[in-house]
């Protein structure tokens, strides 16, 4: 796929089907896609790097499921840090 149509697959997922779209990317032709998912990771520490909210230097896509449970611990924590500072 292109830049432009790899950019514009994720912004109709995003827009018609309200998915929440990740996208993993190792090269400079990812870095529009990358830009344009609700959460990007960067499998290369070259141009990818620069356009994604996160990036790796282990290049396996399994890092991905790494990045979603570290990002869901993060959100319970802040949720029970704000309830204890309620209390």
């Amino acid at each position: 796929m292109t830049p432009d149509c790899k950019k514009n697959l994720i912004k109709i997922l995003r827009e018609n089907f309200n998915i929440t779209v990740g996208m993993c990317g190792d090269g400079a032709n990812d870095c529009a896609a990358l830009k344009e998912a609700h959460v990007g990771l960067s499998l290369s520490e070259a141009e990818a790097s620069i356009a994604a909210p996160f990036t790796t230097s282990i290049y396996e896509i399994k890092m991905f499921i790494n990045l979603l449970s570290e990002g869901r611990c993060a959100l319970v924590t802040s949720f029970q840090s704000f309830k204890w500072m309620a209390m």
